[in-house]
């Protein structure tokens, strides 16, 4: 892996260690594939979930969504040695809307959406459902693995799982419970994914870090 750059004084520095000294995403080197694995990554940040895919599996296409620019322009940065995509956008319950973003209150890396219009243009930032992100960028093929991780909107992102389901194998989910009340928790996310597929918990998960295989 090439030099990554992290920034000072924000909490890049402390996702780095999670990921690569922490090895919050080992459990999915379980994962089985028929050959190079087309990645989701919901939530990209700066691209260090996709910079571990890459160590793992070489050959592996990451889709990139992320909301903030800032994050974007160092992504784009630490990724350009890789194969990959990126697109910016908010995940939703809805398309076809703007959303507007703020962290105050919340972690200097930390996003969320305080604002939402009906308006599918001008400014703000472009809302996409899960579905709708996954048909413009394999044109409904899918994915193997499916990694949300988008500050407490787990909840939008799972209401039209139905939806979207048939389209993933593996899920990395992060659930926000513990840190916003409102937010999803793990037994909501089995829920929800149970009311529309069987499906296998793996190894590895954590109190707010969910592995989940799709079953036929």
């Amino acid at each position: 892996m090439s030099q990554v750059r992290l920034r000072d004084g924000t909490g890049d520095g402390w996702i780095y260690g999670e990921i690569f000294e922490r090895g919050d995403y080992d459990a999915l080197k379980q994962c089985k594939f028929s050959g190079a694995p087309a990645i989701l990554d919901l939530g990209a940040h700066i691209g260090l979930f996709a910079l571990w895919c890459n160590m793992q599996w070489p050959e592996c296409k990451v889709h990139c969504v992320e909301p903030v620019r800032d994050n974007i322009d160092l992504l784009m940065e630490n990724c350009k040695d890789m194969n990959f995509y990126v697109r910016q956008a908010a995940i939703a319950a809805q398309g076809h809307r703007r959303a507007w973003l703020t962290n105050e209150g919340n972690h200097s890396f930390s996003f969320i959406t305080t604002h939402v219009e009906s308006s599918g243009s001008g400014a703000g930032i472009q809302c996409l459902t899960v579905r709708e992100v996954i048909l413009s960028a394999l044109g409904g093929f899918g994915f193997d693995i499916i990694k949300i991780d988008i500050e407490g909107a787990e909840d939008a992102a799972f209401q039209s799982f139905g939806e979207w389901n048939k389209y993933a194998h593996y899920l990395a989910v992060e659930c926000h419970r513990k840190w916003m009340p409102d937010a999803m928790s793990i037994d909501d996310l089995h829920k929800v994914i149970g009311a529309h597929r069987n499906f296998r918990i793996m190894e590895g998960g954590s109190d707010s870090l969910a592995f989940v295989e799709l079953l036929p």
